[in-house]
């Protein structure tokens, strides 16, 4: 990626739109405050029905938020959100017992590495099975050790399992595939380089996932990537609306075009 300079103006799209919501919102409640005195008093209704109004409104305001706060727990369901941290490298098996213990909690000196790596983690486990997938490496029981060492996800060509516990804990998995078990899930090796998916991690490589995938980010870039990211943004909504405004034409697509590639510079 060449040096980019571009600069996306604070007032986006999302920043317009949410002003925009919060000021006609403040306006109708406002105006319907200040008329209410004088409708009330045309229609002969005294004082204490306007504090009765204001009153009820102001509860039924508070109970609502309270009650939308109490379901929103109840029903633990939280939009994916994109994950970055630093990479934590492991390798499994799952189709054959260790050599020693059972399963990966009787192997616990990994911990101590996983500390090693700044936070946050994301560990990358190579299922390295002939057929990987066969168990789960990442479960319930799992995901929260993990949390609690400052994890927040996992990347594996192997499998996971416990789906809805494991989100509603919050930590992030990107799997090749779902087992109903954990099998002899075990490590046998971690702090080396690691591939899955093609990807090849490094232990304390920059990640970046999100519902689309997850991808290794240089770290002579990171930097650079939010305000470059905004600017290809605000370039490609500019083209999206020119394909939707009544005056497309091919030659303002080619024009639009052109000044998206000297963002990415590519010219």
């Amino acid at each position: 990626m060449s040096e980019m300079n571009a600069k996306s103006s604070w007032l986006n799209r999302t920043v317009l739109g949410v002003g925009l919501t919060s000021l006609f919102s403040d306006w109708s409640h406002e105006t319907a405050t200040a008329v209410l005195p004088a409708f009330l008093a045309l229609i002969g209704a005294g004082p204490a029905w306007l504090g009765l109004i204001e009153g009820v409104a102001d509860g039924l305001s508070s109970f609502t938020k309270l009650a939308a706060g109490h379901f929103t727990d109840r029903l633990k369901t939280r939009k994916p959100l994109a994950v970055f941290g630093y990479a934590v490298t492991a390798r499994v098996r799952t189709s054959e017992p260790p050599m020693e213990g059972l399963r990966y909690f009787d192997r616990t000196d990994w911990w101590n590495y996983v500390l090693t790596i700044p936070a946050p983690r994301i560990v990358v486990a190579e299922d390295t099975d002939a057929h990987p997938g066969l168990g789960s490496f990442i479960g319930e029981l799992h995901a929260n050790i993990l949390l609690a060492q400052g994890c927040v996800g996992v990347v594996t060509n192997g499998a996971v399992r416990d789906l809805r516990a494991v989100r509603a804990a919050g930590f992030q998995m990107f799997a090749g595939n779902v087992s109903v078990s954990h099998a002899y899930a075990h490590i046998y090796e971690f702090g080396h380089p690691v591939e899955v998916g093609r990807m090849k991690v490094k232990p304390g490589d920059l990640l970046h996932g999100d519902l689309h995938g997850v991808q290794t980010v240089p770290m002579e870039i990171a930097a650079k990537i939010p305000d470059v990211a905004r600017g290809m943004i605000e370039q490609d909504q500019k083209i999206i609306a020119l394909c939707r405004s009544k005056n497309f034409s091919i030659e303002k697509l080619r024009e639009a075009l052109k000044s998206g590639k000297k963002l990415r510079g590519e010219e």
